[in-house]
């Protein structure tokens, strides 16, 4: 039996950025990326259609949304749900650019002003 090292045995669908690894399966970090995608489908977050020896792996969720849930996450465990208290840390650990800040500052200005406007809304008025 001969083995060609230049053709791959496994292929890896890395869901994230639609990119097919066609490197040789390198043991268990295999296994791995496998199981966590194996969880990410039980919970809803792709889905796998079977193409031949290999599975493929698409997302249900965009990007921006899995990103508003995880961060939702990152919040409630890392800073018990205190936004001042994460962005305060983010700030003064990130090495942000004066126009970074600035930019930070005017997505937060249109949101408390959208939070204000709808505080105002009176659906029974």
């Amino acid at each position: 039996m001969r083995i060609f090292p230049h053709y791959p045995r496994f292929f890896f669908f890395q869901a994230e950025d639609g990119i097919r690894d066609r490197s040789p399966s390198r043991g268990l970090g295999d296994v791995y990326k496998r199981q966590f995608l194996y969880r990410l489908e039980e919970k809803g977050w792709v889905t796998c259609t079977k193409e031949q020896n290999h599975n493929l792996y698409a997302p249900t969720v965009t990007r921006r949304a899995y990103g508003v849930y995880t961060m939702r996450q990152r919040l409630d465990t890392v800073f018990g749900g205190d936004l001042a208290q994460a962005v305060r840390a983010l700030v003064s650990e990130s090495g942000c650019s004066q126009s970074e800040l600035e930019q930070a500052i005017a997505v937060l200005n249109e949101k408390h002003a959208e939070a204000e406007e709808y505080d105002l809304y009176d659906p029974y008025g």
